[in-house]
């Protein structure tokens, strides 16, 4: 095969995938600003209020993913650019619970809520920024594959040196055929799910991304029931305060 080909096969697969990824949210979008332009349907004002906020969170969602593709195909682009983060020492507990308020209408609106099982104290090294992206695209993973009334659950440990910070939802779980295959290829390349036919992979690939630009991985772990995601994070040897 030309090699030229091959090169262009991943960047192909992530512009696949991140139109898969915004086409139902647009769509979404276009039917509430329809339905709330439209004067011939009656909507309370708690109705309005909760159209509104669907729009909103919509197109945040929509946004941060945009951002997110800015910076992945840059570091596509060119390798080095994972060591112009600025990193420091980070409390990825406080972190998480940042992101978990931020994303609880996002759960709320689809009868979920988000549970943190951690202490906090732990130390990563990274980028601000970056980690808040890597933790709220998990979240949105395990939100919008999780069953009506389902919890996301945030939970974090250290595993030498090495801090993990794992997002555990009760959704499809992935086969054991499936897991091996996809832990060649997590974040390395997006890649849909075949219990979760409804993604594309493409939050997992950025999240991969963005970990190994800090020095870190994603993994998978293999829970009783549902999928656990996890990412781990270079260890930070300062002293926490907290």
């Amino acid at each position: 095969m030309d090699s030229r080909v091959e090169s262009r096969q991943p960047e192909a697969a992530v512009f696949a995938a991140a139109a898969h990824e915004l086409k139902s949210p647009l769509a979404l979008v276009q039917h509430i600003a329809q339905t709330l332009a439209d004067t011939q349907t009656p909507l309370s004002e708690i109705e309005r209020a909760q159209y509104l906020a669907r729009l909103q969170f919509t197109s945040d969602r929509m946004l941060r993913l945009v951002q997110q593709l800015a910076i992945s195909y840059r570091l596509q682009a060119d390798e080095q650019l994972a060591f112009a983060f600025a990193t420091e020492p980070l409390n990825a507990v406080e972190v998480c619970e940042g992101v978990a308020h931020e994303l609880e209408p996002f759960a709320r609106a689809y009868n979920q809520h988000i549970e943190i099982a951690s202490q906090r104290g732990q130390l990563v090294v990274a980028n601000r920024e970056i980690l808040h992206d890597i933790i709220a695209n998990l979240i949105d993973n395990a939100i919008r594959h999780n069953p009506t009334g389902g919890s996301v659950r945030l939970t974090s440990g250290t595993h030498g040196n090495v801090v993990r910070l794992g997002v555990h939802d009760q959704g499809a779980g992935v086969g054991q055929a499936e897991l091996r295959s996809l832990r060649h290829t997590l974040g390395a390349q997006p890649q849909p799910l075949g219990g979760r036919s409804a993604t594309s992979g493409l939050g997992l690939y950025i999240v991969g991304q963005f970990a190994a630009a800090m020095g870190g991985n994603l993994g998978l772990g293999r829970p009783e029931q549902g999928s656990h995601f996890f990412v781990d994070l270079l260890r930070s040897k300062q002293m926490s305060l907290l």
